[in-house]
């Protein structure tokens, strides 16, 4: 089998001879200025953050493990991330609770852990359950076939735009309920409504306004499927493979369950918001990650093969703690706390601070990890992969999006392999453009 790939160059482990800490001092060693100094650093943290995360966070796992600037601290071994995540009356969503009524509505993801938080919860699982997962695995195959039968082989394609954003859209929208709105506009506001939501901490007014414009295009689109379904559950017999939409309308008889049809739609808007971006950017950032892998790319394509998604998924969870959608979890601190308390390194936290659970630091460090700069595919999910966090922080969602991410790698590579057309990509967060062709699958 021929390979059609490049190597970057680029670390693939959370070490770097560069030395960050040194590159910050230097930047800052004859600023005076209070309000500059602060500017500096923040500029030249979120951009070690976006563009080389892994050995900017090594060297704070090693050297400086709770990293703290006025702007954010960081934190970057395994038991202190997993601290913050748990540590949920202390550590909350205040930083972007506002935001997330304002543009998905008061629902769970608004909601720090309350009596509130666990009856959403409930009726969320009741409305989406994991007994779903094998159907859901039938509508990502079918979605991620149509579109590849539409790129075809040796045809260059955007990675990002023409499948693995879409995948996920098309996907999640058919399970929802909401199959008729058109993937481009799930695209689009569910785009506009994370960015602001996750990253607009400054509010810059066009992320602002096309975020208000996506919820002002996607509110009444929701409200009239939810209406017109409404009418049609009245007239007809439950489906025996009701969408998640069907389960909370078929809830509204009973009051322990009942949710506004308004509720129902923000929670349709929501969970569409947080699965677009950040799984179409973890199949781009899996499949580049595997491209710059020949060996493990030749190993994919042939476990894309068998019947059985496992080993796939573990190629997958493996080539994405190499390359994370996320950096980790930011929340707020709500009043004064120490973490790693009792270890040289712990850090006193003050009430307000801005504090981010590394969990891609964290799936790295080789206190808990084994051999975690080796890529070992088949590692205990459980154990080594933290994508979906913890705790309340905890995506309900984690187990379809394993399913529409590995799904829609292993089709792909079932389809052709995958040769790079554009250097391999170096940020991280919303997938930007990157060519690639199907090379015919040989054999």
């Amino acid at each position: 089998m021929s390979i059609c790939v490049e190597e970057d160059g680029r670390p693939d482990d959370s070490k770097s001879s560069f030395d960050y800490l040194q590159a910050l001092h230097s930047a800052l060693v004859h600023e005076n200025d209070p309000v500059k100094r602060q500017q500096i650093e923040a500029g030249m943290v979120l951009k070690w953050l976006k563009e080389e995360p892994l050995p900017f966070l090594g060297q704070l796992r090693r050297e400086r493990p709770i990293f703290s600037i006025p702007a954010l601290t960081l934190v970057t071994r395994y038991n202190d991330v997993m601290e913050v995540l748990n540590t949920n009356d202390t550590f909350t969503i205040d930083n972007i609770a506002t935001k997330l009524v304002e543009n998905v509505g008061q629902n769970i993801l608004a909601m720090n852990d309350s009596p509130r938080y666990e009856h959403e919860k409930s009726l969320l699982r009741l409305a989406f359950p994991r007994a779903d997962l094998a159907r859901y695995r039938q509508i990502v195959a079918d979605e991620a076939n149509r579109l590849l039968a539409n790129i075809g082989i040796d045809r260059a394609f955007d990675l990002a735009g023409d499948y693995a954003l879409k995948v996920p859209a098309s996907a999640m929208a058919r399970y929802l309920g909401v199959g008729e709105i058109p993937t481009e506009k799930v695209v689009a506001w569910t785009h506009a409504l994370f960015h602001e939501i996750f990253l607009d901490p400054t509010n810059d007014p066009a992320a602002v306004a096309a975020a208000k414009a996506a919820r002002q295009e996607a509110v009444p689109t929701i409200d009239a499927i939810v209406a017109a379904r409404k009418k049609q559950l009245a007239k007809s017999p439950a489906p025996e493979q009701p969408s998640v939409l069907d389960r909370y309308l078929l809830m509204q008889s009973v009051p322990e369950t009942y949710e506004s049809d308004e509720a129902i739609r923000d929670v349709i808007l929501g969970l569409l918001m947080g699965c677009v971006d950040l799984s179409g950017g973890a199949i781009v950032n899996a499949l580049v990650e595997l491209m710059k892998r020949p060996g493990a790319l030749r190993d994919a394509i042939n476990v894309a093969n068998v019947a059985d998604d496992a080993a796939i998924t573990g190629y997958v969870l493996e080539a994405l703690r190499f390359r994370p959608p996320s950096t980790g979890v930011t929340s707020r601190c709500v009043r004064e706390y120490t973490v790693g308390l009792g270890t040289h390194h712990q850090e006193k936290i003050p009430a307000g601070a801005l504090v981010m659970a590394c969990s891609a630091s964290a799936m790295h460090d080789a206190e808990h990890i084994e051999a975690p700069e080796e890529f070992r595919p088949g590692r205990l999910a459980s154990k080594n992969y933290l994508f979906w966090e913890s705790g309340i922080h905890s995506c309900h969602g984690k187990y379809v999006a394993i399913v529409h991410i590995s799904i829609a790698i292993k089709q792909l590579l079932r389809a052709g392999i995958p040769c790079q057309i554009d250097p391999t990509p170096r940020t991280s967060g919303y997938p930007s453009a990157f060519r690639v062709r199907l090379a015919p699958a040989e054999g």
